[in-house]
């Protein structure tokens, strides 16, 4: 797509928006506004709300704009995509074949591209990949915090999560980063977003250095990657990180959506306090340290949520 140019200046290593605050995008004309920590999340990225602008006052924004915080390297004869930008690129790769495939619960894209910002330093140009999304209302952990609701309804949550996250593997696809914050509310309909540390199945790329995951929600597995960096693994350590980790990471999710806290060492039976056997066997069976026990695909979690649902 043909790049966009922006009023936006690159200046100290970041992207500036100061008086002129109009981009168009897709021959509409919005006005632009950063993000609150409200929902939409990207810690590697600029977040912008787009209001329409034609001359009515600014509703609420129904957009979003991500923009990378890393540019490319682009030339009149070449472009070469910045190494910092490949897990950017590939999130928006992710999203486009969910969006062709029709998911209901992955976070729709709806424009990329480029961004154009003139570099403060030299007064050249450099050239920024963005996305556009739906703008949600808040997120997981902030709607759990302000509305009561009822186990069933507590149950539908952890059944739609469960589908994304099965939209995602049907695509050969693992998030790696499943926490509340990255779980998104749009007029009560869940879908999953923030998709930075996503892997395809047997990609051939190097991997994230460091811990790969959301602290207090990280599977054994790629704890026992960051560990063991750079050193030669004992073949009876697990370090792969795959649709198992995922279902480790939803399991501590599904544990904190039923009690609001996070099952931490050996998990005992009154450790979780709702009365429901099945849905504590499901939990439990999810966030086992050991993948030989753990549940093994997100299909089987979704009947056993049917399951569970049947008899609320």
């Amino acid at each position: 797509m043909k790049p966009i140019e922006s009023p936006f200046v690159y200046e100290n290593s970041c992207i500036k928006i100061k008086n002129d605050k109009n981009l168009t995008i897709d021959n509409v004309n919005y006005l632009v506004e950063q993000l609150s920590d409200r929902g939409n999340k990207g810690a590697h990225s600029l977040l912008l709300k787009l209001f329409l602008n034609d001359g009515t006052p600014n509703e609420d924004s129904q957009l979003v704009v991500k923009i990378s915080k890393n540019f490319d390297n682009w030339t009149p004869r070449n472009f070469t995509v910045s190494k910092a930008n490949k897990s950017f690129y590939r999130e928006i790769d992710c999203l486009r074949k969910c969006k062709e495939r029709g998911s209901n619960y992955i976070i729709p894209i709806h424009y990329w591209g480029h961004i154009v910002c003139k570099n403060a330093k030299n007064n050249s140009y450099v050239f920024f990949p963005f996305y556009m999304m739906d703008c949600a209302d808040c997120d997981l952990k902030q709607f759990l915090e302000n509305n009561e609701i009822d186990k069933k309804e507590k149950t539908l949550i952890c059944y739609q999560i469960a589908s994304g996250l099965g939209e995602l593997h049907t695509i050969d696809c693992y998030h790696r980063d499943i926490k509340p914050d990255n779980i998104l509310l749009f007029n009560r309909e869940l879908k999953i977003g923030d998709l930075g540390l996503i892997r395809y199945r047997n990609e051939d790329t190097e991997d994230t250095k460091g811990l790969i995951g959301p602290k207090g929600w990280i599977s054994p597995e790629a704890m026992n990657k960051y560990l063991n960096e750079e050193k030669k693994f004992d073949d009876r350590i697990i370090t792969e990180i795959n649709e198992q980790s995922d279902i480790f990471q939803l399991g501590m999710v599904f544990w904190y959506i039923f009690q609001g806290n996070a099952p931490i060492g050996c998990i005992k039976r009154s450790d979780f306090f709702d009365e429901n056997e099945m849905v504590f066997s499901l939990i439990k069976r999810m966030i086992y340290h050991s993948t030989e026990k753990r549940i093994k695909s997100i299909s089987e979690v979704k009947e056993e949520l049917s399951h569970i649902l049947e008899k609320i």
